[in-house]
């Protein structure tokens, strides 16, 4: 029997788990326990569904709310600020920096600065992804200048919160981030690995070079270890 409406309960099930919801026992408990694993894996599928469907489409949606993520230096922010600004359209702009201060021309009333220290464990960023994933973004800014700034933040941000993303580059230049800009895409990657220009073909040398190299230290390694267990 429950103890706080006397609903009988059989083999002592918790009041949680008898007939009765109007006991306040119940509600209290079950707003408690946690949610069930089936609906955990459905909110994740459907948030990655929800990223690959913003990589698979061309459209652009408004700018009314902006998450930028200032994986780059400082100065890319600065200059993108004042064109989201003057977009009639435009709400909001947050930020997630690892930089202390604040961007030339941040606008605190229009946006909110996150921090990566304050966000430090997997626990605490389960907490910013979901607490970012709740603001409802158009767009996702992400800084990629060939500096190693924020790698892992800026791709765990894209994957985590739904948003059109957009790649901002060491020149100011951007472009989407979905499949009709493969071309694009892929040739920025190949600029990033130096496979363009008067590089591409030193390159590629050294990539060829590459597996002759180890077998010439593995080969070298074993010769010297050879002649030293004959010489024993």
């Amino acid at each position: 029997m429950c103890e706080a409406c006397g609903y009988p309960t059989r083999g002592g099930k918790p009041p949680r788990r008898h007939g009765n919801r109007s006991c306040s026992a119940w509600r209290r408990l079950s707003a408690a326990s946690p949610a069930p694993q089936s609906v955990l894996l459905q909110s994740e599928a459907t948030l990655h569904w929800e990223a690959l469907r913003y990589f698979f489409s061309s459209h652009v949606p408004d700018g009314r709310r902006v998450l930028l993520v200032e994986s780059g230096p400082r100065h890319l922010i600065e200059s993108l600020l004042p064109g989201l600004y003057q977009q009639p359209v435009n709400q909001r702009v947050d930020l997630v920096t690892c930089f202390r201060g604040l961007p030339r021309g941040f606008d605190t009333a229009r946006g909110e600065v996150f921090r990566t220290a304050d966000f430090q464990g997997r626990a605490a960023r389960k907490k910013l992804y979901a607490m970012l994933r709740r603001r409802g973004y158009d767009m996702l800014g992400i800084v990629c200048a060939d500096t190693p700034l924020m790698a892992k933040w800026k791709w765990a941000l894209a994957w985590q919160v739904p948003a059109k993303v957009f790649i901002l580059n060491e020149n100011c230049d951007y472009f989407w981030f979905d499949s009709s800009q493969w071309r694009t895409m892929l040739h920025f990657a190949a600029f990033r690995a130096g496979l363009t220009g008067g590089e591409a073909a030193a390159t590629l040398g050294r990539l060829l070079l590459a597996p002759f190299v180890l077998l010439y230290l593995l080969f070298y390694a074993a010769r010297v270890h050879l002649r030293r267990a004959l010489r024993a």
